[in-house]
C-alpha cells in the first residue's frame, strides 16, 4: 500500500495513494505476448486472420444483435448469413 511507501511524496499527491489493477487472465495474456515474439506463435496467428476476419465479416453483415426471437430462428439466421459472406468471398476470388 502507498501509505507504507517510503517514497509516496515522489509517486503521487494523492491523499488515498495509487491504485493497480491486474487483468483477471494477466497470466494467460502474457504468454500471448511471450508467443507472438517467436516465429511459431506469428504462425500460429497468422492462421488465426482468417478466421477472424471471416468472423468480422458476418459481423457486419448481421450487426450486433440477434433478429428474432428464439434459438431456432437464429441459428438460421447465422447460417444464412455465413452462406452470403461464404458468397461473397467467392465472388471476390473470381473476380480477381
Amino acid at each position: 500500500m502507498c501509505n507504507a511507501c517510503e517514497q509516496k511524496e515522489a509517486c503521487t499527491t494523492s491523499e488515498r495513494g495509487r491504485s493497480v489493477s491486474i487483468h483477471p487472465q494477466e497470466e494467460f495474456l502474457q504468454e500471448l505476448r511471450a508467443d507472438k515474439k517467436t516465429s511459431e506463435g506469428r504462425a500460429r496467428l497468422r492462421e488465426r486472420v482468417v478466421a477472424e476476419h471471416s468472423l468480422a465479416r458476418v459481423g457486419q453483415i448481421q450487426g450486433n444483435r440477434a433478429r428474432y426471437r428464439g434459438a431456432r430462428k437464429n441459428t438460421f439466421d447465422v447460417r444464412r448469413t455465413v452462406a452470403v459472406a461464404n458468397l461473397q468471398a467467392v465472388a471476390r476470388l473470381r473476380a480477381a
